[in-house]
């Protein structure tokens, strides 16, 4: 089968369709982007402020930050491919970091009416077992929080 010219001619064909056909095709004319308006929205800005105000230097403050980017997937679970693609697009509102090593120390989710809905709730369900699995403490906050409530809830972290 191997000695046979045919089979590399196959081999040789099928290799030139799959990398020729994979490979990202340049897009025509213009680019579709455009810069948002900000990059929170109003109450998010709000609970920055409020946040940083509370933590003052001792944690840094970074917002909308990917959780695949302070949360890994153990290389010696299964299926890990399919565990990192369920935290790839989620991000998480705040993540509060020690300020000179950026070792994650608590994240905060800031809960608006958008997470009333079936989505939003099996979405926010997934997100603490996943925080749960890291044993990654997580404070959610309704967007009437008040200054005093926060304050309480992140005192142990500073």
């Amino acid at each position: 089968m191997f000695e046979n010219p045919f089979f590399w001619m196959a081999v040789t064909v099928i290799a030139f369709i799959f990398f020729v056909g994979t490979k990202a095709k340049p897009m025509p004319g213009k680019f579709p982007y455009q810069l948002r308006k900000a990059l929170m929205t109003k109450n998010e800005l709000n609970a920055y402020w409020m946040i940083t105000g509370i933590v003052g230097g001792q944690l840094a403050v970074f917002c909308k930050v990917r959780i695949a980017d302070f949360i890994s997937v153990n290389k010696s679970a299964k299926n890990d491919r399919g565990y990192f693609n369920r935290i790839s697009q989620k991000h998480i509102d705040f993540l509060l970091c020690h300020p000179e090593t950026s070792a994650p120390i608590c994240g905060i989710e800031w809960d608006d009416s958008s997470h009333n809905t079936p989505k939003a709730k099996a979405r926010d369900e997934t997100v603490e077992k996943i925080y749960d699995a890291a044993e990654f403490p997580l404070l959610r906050f309704k967007t009437n929080a008040t200054y005093e409530e926060i304050a309480m809830a992140l005192s142990p972290y500073l």
